[in-house]
């Protein structure tokens, strides 16, 4: 089982540990992908940063050739602790005996940037920015219309085509690694192998990595 169960609103939503290519958690309701929160980046889940060791839990995440899963574990079981959904966020609650209530230890708070696919191929997402979409550097938007109207799922193409042999790859430092489904990963290259590696397939969009 890779996932969380909930509800918010009288909406079904489901909280899953995405398998596919890198791994990464997002958030269904349905089928229907509505948040993509946090992806791994070889040292934590990006996206979550209230994901620290802490005094409540101990968690564990494991990516090897055999295995990939996360789990968690109170410190004290007989600390009652649990989970709930609102609309955008995700607390995780504690029982305080001295107080009989629910106190919340941490909430994962979902905002636009998790939104999936608002920005759509070659888009970025900035809070500091407005519009908070826009086009990575050397695209534009597939639709210039839509975008007018804050309709940004369209995404981005290139103003010119590509020619693999000539271009290159810019950097782009402190962002959330978009979605991974479809990415493939190495557990042995570091930057440089990387780098190399990626400047001669044609087919690859963009390289990352994290230093341990």
């Amino acid at each position: 089982m890779n996932r969380i169960l909930g509800t918010s609103y009288g909406r079904a939503l489901i909280i899953q540990l995405q398998l596919d290519g890198f791994p990464e958690i997002i958030t269904k309701e349905g089928s229907t992908i509505r948040y993509h929160l946090a992806p791994w980046n070889g040292v934590q889940f990006s996206g979550i940063t209230c994901l620290k060791p802490n005094g409540i839990y101990t968690f564990r995440f494991v990516l090897n050739k055999r295995e990939i899963y996360y789990s968690s574990k109170l410190l004290n079981s007989s600390i009652p602790s649990r989970i709930v959904f609102t609309d955008n966020e995700l607390w995780h609650l504690v029982w305080i005996d001295r107080k009989q209530s629910w106190e919340a230890y941490a909430v994962v708070q979902m905002d636009n940037c998790d939104n999936y696919v608002l920005c759509g191929p070659y888009g970025i997402f900035t809070f500091t920015y407005y519009p908070v979409c826009s086009c990575l550097k050397g695209f534009q938007p597939k639709s210039p219309n839509p975008w007018v109207r804050k309709l940004w799922s369209s995404g981005c193409v290139g103003n010119t085509p590509l020619i693999c042999s000539n271009d290159g790859f810019l950097k782009y430092s402190k962002v959330k690694l978009p979605d991974s489904r479809r990415s493939w990963f190495s557990y042995s290259l570091n930057l440089e192998e990387c780098k190399y590696m990626y400047k001669n397939n044609c087919s690859c969009n963009a390289y990352d990595s994290e230093a341990r």
